[in-house]
């Protein structure tokens, strides 16, 4: 199959056709002709559940779990070069002299 390429044309019938329902409406759809004809998917497998062997409840329960509780979205950390630095001496001793470090331990004593 050809590349599409810059500047040309999309060949003819590409694409969605008009008209046609995305994934998120489709679902919807599904769903809301479920309800009417008083079709409830999730009911229906926990009351199959007792006959499936232990590891497919496992299973199933963990499939199920994706459409009751949302998943744990990943956190970003941004640091920015303007944070102060840390100031404790012996974090940093290279930033301190061999002096200042003698002084540091006898205020210590």
């Amino acid at each position: 199959m050809a590349k599409f390429k810059k500047g040309e044309p999309r060949p003819a019938k590409a694409g969605r056709k008009k008209g046609s329902l995305n994934k998120t409406t489709r679902a919807l759809k599904a769903v809301e002709t479920f309800n009417e004809l008083g079709i409830y998917p999730v009911q229906m497998i926990l009351k199959l559940l007792p006959q499936l062997s232990p590891d497919a409840q496992v299973r199933t329960l963990l499939e199920l779990q994706e459409y009751v509780e949302a998943k744990p979205r990943a956190v970003e950390v941004k640091v920015s070069a303007e944070q102060p630095r840390h100031q404790d001496p012996m974090l940093e001793a290279h930033d301190v002299t061999p002096q200042q470090l003698l002084e540091a331990a006898q205020e210590e004593d």
